[in-house]
């Protein structure tokens, strides 16, 4: 008899070696490349401060003085004292526009900002590569979500990190900023392909009630890649050579032909269930596992070794009904693995057996199902809202640490040291506490953290420094987003009914794409308002916070087939029952995750 998808992989081993050598080699592929690359802009667009070019033999005078934000007098960024002609008549000595360049006082060696002089009336156009990078997320998740179903995992995500090696590599030798600014669009689709594919393949090589742990944890390494690049960018500070720090050693990928796996489950879905017994024959002999089935999937498993199949051999058993029988249920499986899909967009739901419906339930609805439903409307405006804070704070905090006060490359390492503790703890935390409750405290820490950064002066009256403190604040407001950054989608999959889940989380990762485009102009509007950005950020987050209570409990409840079964949430009722089918399977008790790793 054959065994379902989650049962062979449950045989391998809780955590075994095999999957906790390939999960680290998988998650820093992963990771690494679509952090780096992601979150480059920072270093490759760093702003140096800078005045006008002082024409030759011309003291600093010739620059006009303003007052900035906190009403000291400053050099004007943008402005010279020089003649200028207007109708015809010559007028001395007043501010114009900078037409000698502009003079650098900073420890970058070079930027795309100095390259380009993106400063001034120019200055958005730096924010506007970030942008077209994430308008290329879009189109990547579009385009290699559909070729990781087709074809495979392992070959999309190998290609498409062998493709960024390339892309990267070729920015470096770019002297035009438009033809940059097109090439982080690609960079952007390939980075999405290599988050999504490999994301998906570091869930898959675990069965469902292991899911949850490795889609968290897998944040973790996004975290150390942040520490990691602080230390590249502080090494490199020039954009080019930078650049092809962040690009050149995913070349290391090459390896993955012969180490990474390929999705079991994907496998067997498209009838490639020999591929899928050697593989899993193979990780049984490094995990040391002698009597692993040789068939699990074909239907011979069930017979391998045992006494039924020796005397068989020896022929004191011999049934022709049973070899019909055998045959017949072989043939009945392989038609049920070619009904079965998988979408990576719909991660915590890649593996599970989609229900047939009950008589009288309509088989397929779509998006207008969402708005003939209250409920389901309110849930789906709170979660867009949810998703679009989320992106927005996270990147804009993120894209704008090197503005902070203090030493740039310090900020962003323990930038990503707070999102590493933040990714960490929020897996036990879900596990104990729910999603309702945690995700609202989580908004509250960010919103509170960010807005007191703000009220917080730079100096107090005596003269005391308090630029530690301001950056303290603004770090735990980058904890509360970092952990309710992971959280969301999470809990997006175990709130939508499965019949309207896929279009659901598609609605909300529009919400959130737009914020990533508007997210980058955050550090423009800093450097303009400083206080501003923050006030917006801990508004919004303390908001969704709030608004994040209107939705239902899911820890342990089985993920909602339909409408009505959502419908019947109450809210304010606590959490079901736990529940894990595979303590039945493995037929052995076990401190196995809860009930919603199950339904992962």
């Amino acid at each position: 008899m054959a065994m379902e998808v989650d049962e062979a992989l449950a045989l391998l081993g809780r955590f075994s070696r095999w999957h906790v050598v390939i999960y680290v080699v998988l998650s820093v592929s992963t990771t690494f490349p679509a952090c780096w690359h992601v979150l480059a802009i920072v270093f490759l667009g760093g702003v140096p401060d800078y005045h006008c070019k002082v024409p030759p033999g011309e003291a600093n005078t010739s620059i006009p003085m303003v007052r900035n934000d906190e009403g000291k007098q400053v050099r004007d960024k943008c402005h010279i004292f020089g003649n200028q002609t207007l109708n015809g008549v010559v007028y001395n000595n007043v501010s114009v526009p900078c037409n000698d360049g502009f003079t650098y006082i900073t420890d970058y060696k070079n930027t795309i900002v100095m390259e380009w002089e993106l400063v001034c009336e120019r200055e958005y156009m730096k924010d506007m590569t970030q942008t077209f990078f994430v308008l290329g997320v879009m189109a990547g998740a579009m385009v290699f979500t559909t070729l990781s179903d087709n074809f495979g995992r392992k070959p999309v995500f190998i290609g498409v990190n062998w493709a960024m090696v390339i892309i990267g590599t070729i920015q470096v030798f770019i002297n035009d900023y438009y033809v940059f600014t097109f090439f982080r669009f690609l960079t952007g689709a390939l980075q999405q392909g290599i988050v999504l594919s490999g994301f998906v393949l570091c869930c898959e090589i675990f069965p469902a009630d292991q899911r949850t742990f490795a889609g968290i944890i897998v944040q973790t390494f996004w975290a150390v890649a942040m520490m990691i690049q602080a230390g590249i960018g502080y090494a490199v500070r020039d954009w080019r050579m930078f650049q092809l720090a962040i690009s050149l050693p995913m070349v290391v990928t090459v390896v993955g032909f012969w180490i990474y796996p390929e999705s079991v489950p994907w496998q067997v879905a498209n009838n490639k269930e020999k591929e899928a017994e050697e593989q899993l024959r193979k990780i049984a002999k490094f995990n040391g596992l002698k009597d692993y089935p040789a068939h699990p999937f074909t239907g011979k498993s069930a017979l391998a070794g045992s006494p039924i199949l020796n005397s068989m051999e020896d022929g004191d058993v011999s049934s022709k009904d049973e070899e019909k029988t055998e045959i017949e249920n072989t043939e009945d499986k392989k038609e049920d693995n070619q009904k079965k899909k998988f979408d990576v967009k719909a991660l915590f739901n890649c593996c599970k057996k989609k229900p047939e419906p009950k008589e009288g339930q309509k088989r397929r609805d779509n998006i207008l199902t969402i708005f003939r439903h209250p409920k389901l409307r309110l849930y789906l405006a709170i979660m867009c809202a949810l998703w679009f804070v989320n992106s927005l704070v996270y990147f804009g905090l993120s894209l704008s640490t090197a503005d902070l006060a203090g030493n740039r490359y310090m900020n962003y390492f323990v930038s990503g040291l707070v999102e590493m503790i933040a990714y960490g703890q929020s897996y036990f935390v879900l596990k104990r506490f729910g999603r309702r409750i945690p995700l609202c405290i989580y908004h509250t820490i960010a919103g509170v953290g960010l807005v007191i950064s703000i009220a917080i002066p730079a100096k107090t009256a005596s003269g005391t420094d308090l630029t530690g403190l301001v950056i303290c604040f603004n770090m735990i407001g980058k904890f509360g987003i970092s952990a309710s950054f992971g959280e969301v989608f999470l809990y997006a999959g175990e709130l939508f009914p499965t019949n309207v889940r896929n279009t659901s989380m598609g609605v909300c990762s529009v919400a959130a794409r737009v914020a990533g485009m508007l997210a980058p102009f955050s550090s423009l509007l800093m450097r303009k308002v400083f206080w501003l950005p923050g006030v917006i950020f801990g508004c919004l987050s303390v908001l969704v916070g709030l608004l994040a209570l209107l939705l239902p409990e899911t820890l342990g409840r089985p993920l909602p087939q339909n409408v009505e079964e959502m419908e019947s949430w109450d809210s304010k009722r606590g959490r079901a029952k736990s529940f894990d089918i595979h303590a039945n399977m493995r037929k052995r008790p076990s401190r196995n995750i809860e009930a919603e790793d199950t339904n992962v």
